[in-house]
């Protein structure tokens, strides 16, 4: 190995090689520079990255610009020490030192080498081995109080990405769904839908639920009119319409259905039916974007049931985090960070929402998974530090939980800004907007921004048939390399016979390198979109390899014009790009079309 080092040569003798594939390069040389700083008593962490300036070569290691200040030294000078007790790789073809940046270039044969594994391992290409570790990934969890709207889309697909993502790099994913169907807006809900019955259809006021899919809970619940006594519809009506805002006019509404339903069995009962029937129609929302079904529905309302809140507040109670104040019974919330103490159980007796998180996470935390991650909306910003205070306080490992917060979605269409309200019966439902631009765009778009911010879903863009769609390009890209397959198979030839094939020829052809390249970085990014929880990150990497894959396309003749030799090494490399997107695009739920 020659490393050029201001006008002088490094030289070494090489090692006995190891042999690697082409995705396992960038762990290989990042273990060879930390046995390196290891060897020479250096604290820190030398990995090698692929750089953002292309004339760095393939691969660059920046510790000793990292330990240049500590040591006092120039980093040149930590590079040379560093790079001199590397063994590196046979795959590498030289190593040279600028600025104090170790740079690597491979040898071309080396890069080639993915076309063979992308081909051999086929849908298992970029796939990590199994980890052996359980995650326990809760996301949407929307209120059982109408069906999903365009907001609820974004936690949907990112969540169902992500499970993928996990699952891709070696994690088992436990998928679930905390079903709020306790407490206040579940009451809410079912004294929705007993007032519409009896008022036989006309509008509801505002503070009730309004929509449509009422019908359904309505239907659901007949059996259960007849055990009660009937209001007088026209005046709570009215009664309503006077309150102060839309919560009073609720309050009021939640009320009456307690005078008028006293059992609280045969009240639970009405409210487990009305949010039953909502959920039906949340399952089939989901399904509208390929959401895949939960392992667990976990339901407030069993829980309580199961008295786990009960448990859990009298283990907080033991470890003396509680104290009782004005008949209520309050957390100490404030004492591990939280700007003030929370109650957990109101002096009527009844548990806050509060309380019941807790006892949720409690029984989380009670199934031995190696990670939590919660996937709330933005909203729940506040929420998550006294949430992790509480789970301390358990004697929990706190470090265990993860939450990942997402932020609103706003409907674009004609330039034009949609508001939205639940209540009101005001909202795009998600399956609507499946409808309009299909579930492959709704899927792409929603994880293409990172999820803790903003994002403007852009109706015309989604919809529209051209490259400035990334999810139509990208599409595009693999259904042209489908094409071609398939032409060279109507010629007589087997497409599994690529894997075998000589690709020697493409050594000074740019696009073939750098398709190849671009490939061979997918098990990276779809490892680092799953350490990082990053689906948005994977999206951007699959447009960079369509990207790639077009360009190649447009630049070689692969049947054509094309040497008769040649060919098999030309569909070789297309075939591989085409499987690394493949198993991308299908790990954010969208299709890999062969025909467009």
């Amino acid at each position: 190995i020659i490393a050029n080092w201001g006008g002088r040569f490094i030289i070494r003798a090489m090692p006995i090689a190891n042999e690697f594939s082409p995705s396992e390069y960038k762990d290989a040389l990042s273990q060879a520079f930390a046995d390196a700083c290891a060897t020479l008593g250096y604290d820190v962490a030398a990995t090698a990255e692929l750089p953002r300036e292309k004339n760095r070569g393939d691969f660059s290691c920046a510790a000793a610009l990292q330990l240049a200040r500590a040591l006092r030294r120039p980093p040149k000078d930590i590079a040379a020490d560093i790079l001199q007790k590397t063994a590196l790789p046979d795959f590498v073809e030289n190593a040279d030192i600028d600025g104090g940046y170790i740079n690597i270039r491979v040898k071309t044969a080396a890069k080639l080498a993915v076309v063979r594994e992308a081909l051999n391992r086929a849908a298992d290409f970029g796939r990590a081995a199994p980890k052996n570790q359980t995650v326990l990934l809760e996301f949407v969890s929307a209120n059982p109080t109408g069906p999903l709207h365009i907001g609820h889309g974004r936690a949907a697909a990112y969540g169902d990405s992500l499970a993928q993502i996990l699952e891709f790099a070696g994690y088992k994913v436990h998928r679930e769904y905390y079903v709020n169907d306790a407490g206040r807006q579940a009451e809410i809900l079912a004294a929705s839908v007993w007032l519409r019955h009896w008022l036989g259809g006309e509008e509801l006021p505002a503070g009730a639920y309004r929509g449509e899919y009422l019908a359904d809970a309505e239907t659901a619940a007949k059996d259960l009119h007849s055990r009660m006594t009937p209001p007088n519809a026209a005046a709570l009506r009215e009664k309503m319409k006077s309150a102060e805002n839309a919560d009073a006019a609720a309050d009021i509404l939640a009320a009456e259905f307690r005078t008028h339903l006293s059992d609280e069995n045969a009240r639970k009962e009405y409210m487990r039916c009305a949010a039953d029937s909502v959920l039906s129609h949340i399952r089939a929302d989901l399904k509208t974007i390929d959401v895949a079904d939960f392992d667990c529905w976990f339901s407030e309302q069993e829980m309580h049931d199961g008295a786990l809140p009960a448990a859990a507040i009298a283990e907080l109670d033991k470890r003396g985090h509680l104290y009782e104040k004005d008949g209520a019974l309050w957390f100490r919330a404030s004492a591990a960070g939280d700007d003030k103490d929370r109650v957990l159980r109101r002096a009527d007796g009844r548990y806050t929402y509060f309380a019941a998180d807790i006892a949720y996470h409690h029984d989380k935390f009670s199934r031995n998974a190696a990670r939590l991650i919660n996937v709330l909306g933005a909203d729940h910003h506040g929420y998550v530090l006294r949430l992790r205070a509480a789970i301390a306080a358990l004697g929990h490992d706190v470090g265990k939980l993860e939450t990942v917060l997402i932020q609103f979605v706003s409907l674009i269409n004609s330039g034009v800004r949609i508001k939205m309200s639940t209540r009101g019966g005001k909202y795009v439902p998600l399956a609507v907007l499946a409808e309009e631009i299909g579930k492959d765009a709704a899927r792409f778009f929603y994880v293409s921004r990172k999820n803790d911010r903003h994002l403007d879903l852009d109706m015309r863009l989604a919809a529209e048939k051209s490259r400035k769609n990334p999810v139509f390009y990208m599409q595009y890209a693999h259904a042209r390399a489908d094409a071609v397959l398939r032409s060279w198979e109507e010629r007589g030839n087997k497409r599994e016979t690529l894997a075998e094939a000589n690709c020697d020829s493409l050594s000074d052809n740019p696009a073939a390198l750098a398709l190849c390249a671009k490939t061979a970085e997918f098990p990276t990014a779809a490892a680092v979109a799953a350490k990082d929880r990053a689906a948005h990150s994977l999206a951007a990497f699959l447009q960079e390899l369509a990207g790639a894959l077009h360009h190649y396309y447009e630049q070689t003749p692969l049947l054509k014009d094309a040497p008769e030799d040649e060919i098999p090494g030309r569909l070789a490399l297309l075939s591989a790009a085409q499987t690394a997107l493949r198993n991308g695009l299908q790990l954010l739920g969208v299709q890999a079309k062969a025909t467009m």
